[in-house]
């Protein structure tokens, strides 16, 4: 090998190790950038995250679908406080029909007239919010009536179930009882009793 063959091999290996290209351009070096992969990854997080949480926020649901309910009015709301009353007053009415029911009625009265009832219990307060005595009296003498109505259609059932009664007796007979029975029904209606008596009655 000549002294310029041995040069040029030098020049090559030269090249060659410090990346130049067969140009004559170095190479440049190829970089892995981390913190690039990890932005767009990151922003693609913060994307989903906000959503789903508001999303599944169910105050924020209850919030927004109560807003689509309209508010009664003064007067749609006394309409419906009638109706409900109405309703009561029926049940109560249609209960009283029953003579099981009107028997645990009276002993949920004679309960209320020994002590051993809390009046609260029975009786709906007034809007004043207590219950006096002189709002008591009245519904313990509806008692006493229903009581006595009770007793009198007894009496007459036993008159009519007897063998010697002609058949006048016995048609004027079922008429007292059914006028006796309509009256317990009235009184009942008429009392202020809590729902939640009428409703224990209705379970048993």
């Amino acid at each position: 090998m000549t002294f310029r063959q041995s040069r040029d091999a030098a020049e090559s290996n030269s090249a060659a190790s410090a990346g130049l290209t067969s140009t004559g351009e170095r190479e440049a070096p190829i970089l892995i950038d981390d913190e690039a992969e990890e932005v767009p990854r990151i922003a693609a997080e913060d994307t989903h995250g906000p959503s789903l949480t508001k999303g599944e926020d169910p105050v924020r649901l209850y919030l927004k679908e109560i807003g689509k309910v309209s508010l009664l009015t003064a007067a749609q709301e006394v309409q419906i406080g009638r109706r409900i009353e109405v309703g009561q007053i029926a049940l109560r009415r249609t209960l009283a029909g029953i003579p099981m029911a009107v028997e645990a009625l009276l002993m949920a009265g004679d309960n209320l007239r020994r002590g051993e009832a809390s009046a609260d219990d029975l009786i709906v307060l007034p809007e004043g919010g207590e219950l006096e005595v002189k709002a008591i009296r009245p519904v313990l003498l509806a008692f006493e009536r229903i009581r006595r109505l009770q007793r009198k259609i007894a009496r007459l059932e036993g008159a009519r179930a007897a063998k010697r009664r002609s058949a006048a007796y016995r048609k004027d007979t079922v008429t007292a009882i059914t006028v006796a029975r309509q009256a317990i029904q009235k009184t009942v209606a008429e009392m202020p009793l809590k729902p939640a008596l009428i409703d224990d009655l209705v379970a048993q």
